[in-house]
């Protein structure tokens, strides 16, 4: 089965690119939410996968620095590539 990138929509003009081996759930919404940041927090996203939590911290909180760090390479490049697309 090949692996291919599409966009998902997060609301207010924000797109992610998920794989079937790198999409996120339910869950990872609701701990973005959870963990929303205070004004001008700098913040870490730690094995970050596809890049969910840093694109909903940055869509809701504009006056933050995030940095999404993940160790997997084809995540990180679908991170970069959500990141960029943004």
């Amino acid at each position: 089965m090949k692996n291919t990138l599409h966009l998902e929509p997060l609301g207010k003009k924000i797109n992610i690119y998920v794989s079937a081996s790198y999409c996120f759930g339910e869950d990872a919404v609701l701990l973005a939410w959870f963990s929303a940041p205070k004004n001008k927090w700098k913040l870490a996203d730690l094995c970050s996968g596809c890049g969910i939590i840093p694109l909903l911290w940055c869509r809701d909180h504009h006056d933050c620095q995030v940095d999404a760090i993940e160790l997997q390479a084809e995540a990180a490049r679908i991170a970069r590539l959500s990141a960029s697309y943004n």
